[in-house]
C-alpha cells in the first residue's frame, strides 16, 4: 500500500509538473506574440 501510494504521487507529481511546463512554454509564446505586435 506505501509502494503503490509513493508511486501515484511520483506519477502525479510527474503529470503535474508536465502540465506546468507546457502551460510555462504556451503562456510565454503568447506574451512574446503581444509583445511583438505591440
Amino acid at each position: 500500500a506505501i509502494t503503490l501510494n509513493g508511486l501515484q504521487i511520483y506519477t502525479l507529481a510527474g503529470v503535474l509538473y508536465f502540465i506546468i511546463y507546457k502551460l510555462f512554454i504556451l503562456l510565454a509564446g503568447v506574451f512574446e506574440k503581444k509583445y511583438r505586435i505591440s
